[in-house]
């Protein structure tokens, strides 16, 4: 049995962070001290992600030093990241003596930054089995329609197979 070492370079997880860097620099939704803070903050989730907890937790302070901005603009840059769902808190929210825990969402990121490089599929959308409730339809537009469980906002595609019998005179 061989063994082919792959050099990190040319790995997954070193194309997808070029990627995004790449998204991060060529956006123009945000303001050059916003995209610095996020470029800061996008490089501490590459370091930490793999890590044993999977989560980061920068301190403003450290993001100032790194993004070369005041502490106010990692503050609002911070708070337009969590509103925008891009980071997510999951420990000591408040701050205070400890540094907030965050987990990064590249998908979200992907979306914000590049919308045109969302991929879109025809389909319905129906709820994901799981809390108990009624369906309540959200939307509906042709065949497609998005539907959701009132108790859980977790969303399935279901694809409807396509007629594969043309439609016309027969020979």
């Amino acid at each position: 049995m061989t063994v082919v070492a792959i050099d990190f370079k040319e790995s997954r997880a070193a194309q997808e962070a070029r990627e995004i860097r790449r998204i991060i620099r060529r956006t123009g939704l945000v303001t050059k001290s916003e995209r610095d803070v996020l470029m800061a903050v996008v490089n501490l989730w590459f370091y930490h992600r793999s890590g044993p907890e999977g989560i980061m937790h920068p301190g403003c302070d450290k993001i100032r030093r790194r993004a070369k901005v005041s502490i106010i603009t990692v503050k609002r840059s911070l708070k337009l990241f969590r509103e925008r769902r891009v980071l997510r808190a999951v420990a000591y929210e408040k701050g205070g003596r400890k540094a907030t825990r965050y987990v990064m969402d590249l998908v979200a990121l992907r979306a914000w930054l590049d919308p045109s490089g969302v991929k879109v599929a025809s389909g319905t959308l129906v709820a994901w089995p799981g809390k108990t409730g009624s369906d309540d339809t959200v939307s509906k537009a042709g065949n497609d329609t998005l539907s959701r469980d009132q108790n859980d906002t977790r969303y399935k595609v279901s694809v409807e197979p396509q007629s594969s019998v043309e439609e016309g005179g027969e020979e």
